[in-house]
Order: structure tokens, then sequence, then C-alpha cells
């Protein structure tokens, strides 16, 4: 804690340079903590120089004043943003209002009824500020605190609901987080400004008595004094802050020691060291249905608060003594998980950390390809999606793969050799590691093979078969020449060695080996002669067996 504070000292005496301290401003808190500090500042910012209320109008132009010339407002104001509207001043002053953008107006954001509109605090510029005049009715005189379930959130994110900070459950105001430190330190101006009348406040007032002691050290309620101090970290000291210090220094003649020297807040009220910042580490991104996921943060704290969004089941883990939670992710989109817990030093952070998961939904592969094909038929190709991982092909009895169906393919190339009901079956794993927990299927219908178109034509036995039994001997023959004729053997020419008869329409030369030949187109209910001559060589080679007896047959056709 004490590093801390060495450290922020010095960083803060580096934003002094920026401010017009007075040499010696603060010589006399030098070496002073706690209560002795809060009483030498009161000495030294004490009598200051009190303005009207009615120069306020006046005095905002300077303290004010944004770089543009608009009138900066912290109600309203985005930082680093585009605000939804801003203000002219004189123009723009109220005046009647009706809703946000209409006038600013003079909001004491230590409530005046705090102090019963008390002067001199009453127009202390230290506290008094140009706000919306709608936002600053919305506000009231409710205390200022940090707020998870708004009532209502004006249009720069200003909230007012039930306060979410331990300690006090009460309507608060929670202004933007660029903005918190700026209030903070105007508070403890006023708990050291007016320290000496500050213990009779408390009463006045139902929201003023949720934070104020009725004392002048130190001064507010623990929870409200956890969250100054929290804030003085969170939102330190801007270059907005340092110029208007120097501006109301300018009117008031004192300053605001927190702005100064923000260091103080600790030196003081012990409070102010950084608050824990939870940190969680897990799968970030996960496929739905996937269980398993265990979610870390830091060990050794108390007080865990784990919540889990919709669409996540907590599995183990995720109570108040545990850092680790393990949740099955049950639906695929955006999903959070968060957690705050409390330090060894009793501190909560005021916020929870939230840890993005994204929940990615599991791939439907698709199949396409020929659905109805016929027996035997190759080359039929089935596609998923490309640029996957993991293919797996599920290929059924009855068909083989031919190219394709790999863990790395998005295609199969299937021939079918069976007919019937088939079902090819594909899964992968997509871009987002996913797999889907049941295969998709595509059934392929297996017909046979179509009938013929028609029946044959000319259907008749007008076609003779011969038959017979290759010669035998030394010399083989090699091959036969049979002629027919319709009017009988003794027309039936022998062949004449060395001249080759042609096929025709009454001669077939069949090679040897054959033993058969058919003599087509024949005339119905006639009688054909046939004789049959084996032979050797070819051409003007040829030699055929025309001595001895030649075997001859005759045959009749159908009518």
């Amino acid at each position: 804690m004490r590093k801390f504070y060495s450290a922020l000292l010095g960083l803060l005496l580096s934003l002094q340079l920026l401010g017009s301290i007075p040499p010696g401003y603060y010589d006399p808190a030098a070496g002073l903590s706690n209560a002795a500090l809060k009483t030498a500042l009161y000495n030294i910012i004490k009598d200051h120089t009190v303005k009207s209320y009615d120069y306020l109008w006046t005095a905002f132009q300077t303290t004010d004043k944004k770089s543009n010339g608009k009138v900066w407002d912290m109600y309203s104001d985005i930082p680093n943003g585009t605000p939804p509207y801003e203000f002219t001043f004189v123009t723009n002053q109220c005046g009647t209002y009706n809703s946000e953008g209409d006038c600013y107006n003079r909001e004491h954001s230590w409530p005046s009824s705090w102090f019963n509109d008390a002067s001199p605090m009453y127009t202390d510029l230290f506290h008094l500020i140009p706000a919306d005049g709608y936002v600053n009715n919305r506000r009231g005189n409710y205390p200022f605190g940090t707020v998870s379930n708004p009532t209502w959130t004006s249009l720069n994110g200003s909230k007012v609901g039930s306060c979410s900070a331990a300690g006090y459950s009460g309507v608060v105001f929670e202004p933007r987080d660029e903005y918190k430190g700026d209030f903070a330190r105007a508070y403890f101006y006023m708990a050291t400004r007016y320290e000496n009348v500050i213990s009779t406040w408390h009463s006045n007032d139902a929201n003023a008595e949720a934070v104020l002691q009725a004392n002048s050290y130190p001064v507010f309620e623990p929870w409200f004094l956890n969250l100054l101090g929290a804030w003085n970290i969170a939102d330190p000291v801007s270059q907005k802050e340092i110029a208007r210090n120097d501006a109301v220094y300018a009117i008031q003649n004192n300053r605001n020691p927190f702005i100064d020297h923000p260091e103080y807040v600790y030196a003081i009220w012990g409070v102010g060291a950084p608050l824990p910042t939870p940190t969680i580490t897990g799968p970030a991104s996960v496929c739905a249905g996937t269980s398993g996921n265990v979610y870390t943060t830091e060990s050794g704290q108390t007080n865990y608060v784990w919540t889990v969004s919709s669409g996540g089941t907590v599995v183990s883990g995720g109570t108040s003594s545990n850092n680790t939670i393990t949740v099955t992710w049950t639906t695929s989109g955006a999903r959070t998980v968060s957690v705050n817990y409390t330090n060894s030093s009793g501190l909560t952070a005021l916020s929870p950390t939230i840890y993005n998961v994204t929940v990615n939904s599991l791939p439907v592969p698709a199949l396409t390809g020929p659905s109805s094909v016929t027996v035997g038929s190759s080359g039929n190709v089935y596609t998923t999606q490309s640029a996957m991982t993991n293919y797996s092909w599920g290929i059924p009895a009855g068909g083989t793969v031919t190219s394709g169906g790999t863990s790395s393919s998005n295609t199969a190339t299937i021939t079918w050799n069976t007919i019937g009901s088939k079902v090819i079956t594909i899964n992968y794993t997509n871009s987002n590691s996913c797999t889907s927990t049941t295969p998709s299927s595509y059934t392929v219908t297996v017909n046979l093979q179509p009938e013929p178109t028609n029946f044959p034509s000319d259907f008749s036995a007008h076609n003779i078969l011969l038959q017979w039994v290759d010669a035998t001997g030394g010399v083989l023959p090699t091959a036969y020449l049979i002629r027919m004729n319709a009017s009988g053997f003794n027309e039936i020419q022998n062949p004449v060695d060395g001249i080759p008869v042609p096929d025709g329409l009454t001669d077939k030369n069949i090679a040897y080996g054959i033993q058969q030949a058919i003599f087509s187109v024949l005339t119905p209910n006639t009688t054909y002669y046939f004789k049959i001559f084996g032979y050797t060589g070819s051409g003007s080679n040829i030699s055929y067996k025309t001595n001895g007896i030649v075997p001859q047959i005759q045959m009749s056709t159908s009518p």
C-alpha cells in the first residue's frame, strides 16, 4: 500500500507542473497525515472569496469551457466521442426544460439540501458545475454510487438506480467513468473545506445521512468513502481538472488540494489504493454442447461471485470459495463469464470482470450428388462443403469408392454394384474446430438397368447353323471354305488351288478351331446344300483339299 502511495506521489508531482500552484501554498501540510493533514488543508483553503449565485453563469464561461467554446457538461459529455448534444453559453441557460438537451443549469454536485442551501457552500465553484437541467432534475439529491440495473439512463450513459456498491442499496446517481474522479475529488474538497460545520449535515437530509457521519473526520460512511477512494484512483486527475482548478482559484482565491495532490486522499483517509482487477482465463471460442470448459481467476481470494450468461450450465465450481468454474455451453452465440471477489485487503472491484466467450454452432454437413442411379453405373460424384478437415465418409455395402472419400477430400466418386436403398454418411471438422455429434446422411436409390426399348424385329428361323469337328492328321487345315447352293450338291463347284474364294452370301471362310458357321437371311421353306473344304496357306499359295469324299449336308429353313 505504501509502495503504491510513493509511486502515485511521483506520478502526481509531474501533474503539478501543469497547474499553477502558488509557491509554498501547501507548506503547512508537509509531513502530516490523517486528521491532522485534513485540518491543515482546511486552514489553507478556508475563507475563500464568495461569489453570488447569479455570478456562476459568468464563472462557468471560464471554468467549464470546452476547446470548441461549448459548455463542458459532465452530465452530457462523452469524452473521446461525440456527445448527443452541446450547449452554448448564455443562449442555452435554463429556463424550463422537458427533456435532455433543452438547457443547462447550475448543478450542486454536492446537493444543497445536505447543507440547507447555506452560504458559502451554495456558490462554491468546486462542487458547482454547469449541467443539463433535465439530467440534474433526474439526479435530484441522490448520492453518487454505482448502478448495475438502472431505472433511467441518460444519453451520455449516466444512470439512476439502486446502488450496487457494498454497504448501501438506496437510489444513487452514477456518472460516466471518465468523470467519477472529478466528483470524488470535489467531495473530498467539501469534506475538508467545511470541516468546521460538516459534522451537523448528516441530519439535514435522508440521502445525506446515508453518506455522512456526524463528525468532521472521517466524515463519510465507509461504503461511500471506499467508493470515492476507488473513483479517485480509477479516474486520475485530468488536464481538464487542472485547468478548472486554476480557473476557480482565480475567482475564489482557494484551490482543491485533491486535484493538486490526489495522494492526499490516501494520506488522510487510507482509501484509494487500487481495487482488485480480477482476470479470467479459459477457452474463448468453443463448440456448442462441449463440456469441461474451465475458467479460472486468481486464487487465494474470498467471496467469489461467478456469473454465467444464458446458454451456459455450471458443471462444477463457481461457488463463493472457488476460483474456477466449469461450464457446458449448450447454446451458440456470444456468451459471457464474469467474476468478482474480495482481496486480502478486503477490497472488491466496483464491477465484475467480464470474459467474452464465442460459442460456435456445430456444422451441418450437406451432400449433393445423384440420388437415383442404375446398378453398375460409375463416376457418381458426391460432394460436401470444401475447406474443412477430418472428413469422415461412410460408404455402404454395394458401393465402391473409385476416387476421393478420404479424410482430406470433400468428394467421393462411387460405382454402385448392387441394387437397393443405400445411405452415404459424412462428417467433418469446420474452421472453428467443431464437429457435429451426428453425421449427415444421404440416401441413394440404386435401380436395375432399364429394360430394352423395343422387341427385336424380323424374328424367324431363316438361319442355318453348321457345326463340325476339326480335321486331324499330319497336316492340319489353316481354315475351311464352306460353299452353299439351293439347287443341289452337283451345283457346288470345287475351289481351285491358288485362287482364294472371298466371303459372300454363299461362301464363308471359317478359321480352324471355330467349328461352326451361320448362314443368315435365307429364303423360308427352302432346302440348302453345303460342302466344306479344308485348306492350307492363303492367297496364291492357297491349297484346297478336294480329293476324296468331300463332306456335304443339306438343311431346310422354316416356312
